[in-house]
């Protein structure tokens, strides 16, 4: 329903669609549970040509080839979402590296700094 619907900068979003439980982790059942729970409460999406109700059967039921559509799009969010944990977790061990270099490199110029006055 139209109620559902909110304007978030610019786009308009469906919280239901936007919000996963805690407990549907990629590639559980629980996660392929409510990927069917979403494709059917999608009643009112936009649909490949822009027009309102999408693809649907005769019965009214969402169609074999819209539902396998949102499956791969499920699938293909889950290992985006992955690729983009791993990213950030490199980055963070590259960061900790830097700056354990950092703080060896300070201390190294630190314990040279009293000689270096010595000699002049």
């Amino acid at each position: 329903s139209l109620r559902c619907w909110r304007r978030q900068q610019s786009t308009w979003t469906r919280p239901c669609h936007t919000q996963r439980s805690a407990m549907a982790t990629p590639g559980s059942a629980a996660a392929a549970a409510e990927d069917r729970k979403l494709a059917l409460d999608a009643d009112e999406d936009v649909g490949e040509e822009g027009e309102e109700g999408g693809e649907e059967g005769a019965d009214g039921a969402p169609s074999a080839a819209r539902l396998a559509r949102l499956a791969r799009k499920a699938q293909a969010a889950r290992v985006a979402r992955l690729r983009h944990k791993q990213f950030v977790a490199d980055r963070q061990e590259e960061n900790s590296a830097l700056e354990k270099d950092e703080a060896a490199l300070v201390a190294e110029e630190a314990a040279a700094a009293p000689a270096t006055l010595a000699a002049v």
